[in-house]
């Protein structure tokens, strides 16, 4: 158990509960939102086993959801960043943006459960998430600057192993992304083509993707050219956080 909002009312979320999972040098959240009750013995830092009863379907949030409408709001995904909090003062100067710490949605970046569940049920014992992860079709690739990026080393799944010419040092990390903006794979740079100063620069774009999926706004075109928006430009800033040399 990683973290549990008690108060219905200070999130779209509403009451909600996130599980942290570690396998195969990864490490997902499991998100459980709108509930009506969060089981009172639960306690930060708890092993939950398979079949433990978390709460209780609801339909809490800083919105109105009818009852009509009372649903569980589940997603998987992995956490933007660790130091959230640098960003997040960046970008919003009111101090009481964030009550939630790392667990805030801003920081929360998910896939769609559903394809994710229906094939761990196909394949049973045989799934992989980092296997499913790797295999999904990215929007965009992301270049960011410096040899040591925090990102990776917590989600050492994600790097593609090709091997780096040992006598180059590494420049920087491509990172793949879904629709979503949700890391997908990271790629070594043995060179930087951003500029001095970039911190950051976008590296590809999947048009046949951009095209269809317009959800998230990451990028748009001008011309013939692909450029990301402001959101892109946060997300970006979100996962460079910690990067250097």
């Amino acid at each position: 158990v990683a973290f549990f909002n008690v108060h219905p009312n200070a999130s779209s979320y509403g009451k909600y509960i996130v599980l942290i999972h570690n396998d195969e040098g990864l490490e997902v959240y499991s998100l459980y939102a709108h509930l009506s009750v969060i089981t009172d013995t639960l306690k930060l830092g708890a092993l939950i086993k398979a079949g433990e009863t978390l709460g209780v379907m609801g339909r809490t949030a800083n919105h109105d959801i009818p009852a009509k409408r009372s649903h569980l709001h589940f997603e998987i995904g992995l956490v933007g960043s660790y130091d959230f909090k640098a960003w997040v003062v960046k970008y919003y100067k009111d101090p009481n943006f964030n009550k939630f710490g790392l667990w805030h949605g801003y920081n929360l970046l998910g896939f769609n459960p559903t394809d994710i569940l229906i094939k761990q049920q196909k394949l049973d014992g045989k799934f992989s998430i980092a296997e499913h992860i790797a295999g999904r079709p990215a929007l965009i690739q992301i270049h960011i600057k410096g040899k040591t990026l925090p990102l990776a080393k917590r989600l050492s799944a994600l790097i593609e192993t090709k091997k780096l010419d040992e006598q180059k040092a590494v420049a920087g990390h491509g990172i793949d992304l879904n629709i979503n903006g949700t890391p997908l794979r990271i790629h070594k740079l043995e060179k930087w083509v951003g500029g001095a100063e970039s911190r950051y620069v976008l590296g590809s774009v999947n048009e046949k993707v951009a095209l269809k999926n317009r959800c998230r706004q990451l990028v748009f075109k001008s011309g013939a050219k692909w450029i990301l928006t402001d959101k892109g430009h946060r997300l970006a800033e979100l996962l460079a956080m910690g990067a250097g040399n």
